[in-house]
């Protein structure tokens, strides 16, 4: 789906159907004659080609509208895969001058580093075990991950990266686009920001209906919390362009409500390690004291957020943990 959300400002809608999951990523097309893609999509032939044809139309469009048009940069707004496993396929076919930071280029450059970027995730639950036990974690964490690969066609970036750095200004049709890093739901997190119009690209930050997913090892909540709050701060600001979901028209309301969520579900956890007494109580009974019943694909995501909110309390010293009976358990301090 292509939609113009914005004069010059175009946003690519991508499906994906597996029997996993099912959901769409949107792609930003600034268009100009030095025009910029921001995020670049999922991976594979169909996905790569269906984002070709769209950016040929932009260009196309464009220039019946008798203004000159050339899409020549993509830039990926972080290092998860349904962001940036398009770009090989953009390059290959449009050559497009891929751009990133240098602590992103680290991660989409190399399976390997990224595959080792997530694999710290449990480390807050988890307890002490033997070499056997660790050996046959790591292998089944690999098989899980080359399937995971290979269903979603996670592609990684081989080619040269040319670096970009915060504050780094993009002009495009005569306006500017203010690069600024806000990590928190990805340490790599960055948004575009077009202070003329109040137009922010903000890649997974906010979303308009539902509360982004953060979780360890690579979200970290102060530093979320922060970068919503800076969001927030931003003069003018007028339209939120998130790459899932539709563009959100009311951005303070909404950076203020996902604020509130945050502090909310940190209350939440406190609440139910505070009752629990000295006893404590392990991330399973936790889990399904918050969420009774879920599927699979929904405990999966949902975890995410309630690991993330005990390691930022355990690291602040609000909250301590020790094993009983094979299980780690947490109490208030």
């Amino acid at each position: 789906m292509l939609r113009e959300v914005s004069p010059g400002i175009f946003m690519i809608t991508q499906m994906k159907r597996t029997r996993l999951a099912s959901f769409s990523v949107n792609v930003y097309v600034i268009a100009g004659k030095d025009g910029l893609v921001f995020d670049a999509g999922m991976g594979g032939a169909k996905a790569g080609d269906y984002l070709v044809r769209q950016i040929r139309a932009i260009e196309n469009t464009m220039q019946e509208r008798g203004q000159a048009c050339a899409i020549t940069r993509v830039l990926p707004s972080h290092g998860h895969w349904d962001h940036f496993s398009g770009i090989e396929w953009l390059r290959k076919k449009l050559g497009l001058k891929v751009l990133a930071p240098p602590e992103m280029q680290a991660i989409i450059g190399s399976k390997k580093k990224y595959r080792k970027s997530f694999r710290k995730e449990t480390r807050i639950i988890n307890i002490p075990s033997g070499i056997i036990r660790r050996l046959a974690s790591d292998l089944g964490h690999f098989i899980m991950d080359e399937l995971f690969f290979r269903i979603y066609k996670a592609t990684f970036v081989s080619g040269p990266m040319d670096r970009v750095d915060e504050h780094t200004v993009f002009t495009i049709n005569q306006e500017d686009w203010e690069l600024m890093k806000m990590p928190g739901h990805c340490d790599d997190d960055i948004v575009l920001f077009n202070r003329t119009r109040g137009v922010l690209l903000c890649g997974d930050i906010v979303l308009r209906v539902v509360n982004t997913w953060i979780g360890p090892p690579r979200s970290n909540l102060e530093r979320y919390c922060e970068s919503l709050e800076k969001l927030k701060a931003l003069p003018g600001l007028a339209l939120i362009l998130p790459a899932h979901g539709s563009p959100i028209t009311e951005p303070y309301t909404r950076l203020q409500a996902a604020i509130d969520h945050r502090h909310t579900r940190t209350q939440d956890v406190l609440d139910l390690i505070k009752n629990a007494g000295d006893r404590g109580i392990d991330f399973e009974k936790m889990f399904k004291s918050i969420y009774p019943s879920l599927s699979f694909k929904e405990r999966f995501i949902a975890r995410g957020w309630i690991l993330l909110t005990l390691q930022h309390l355990v690291e602040r010293n609000r909250v301590g943990s020790r094993i009983v009976k094979k299980r780690k358990r947490f109490y208030i301090l």
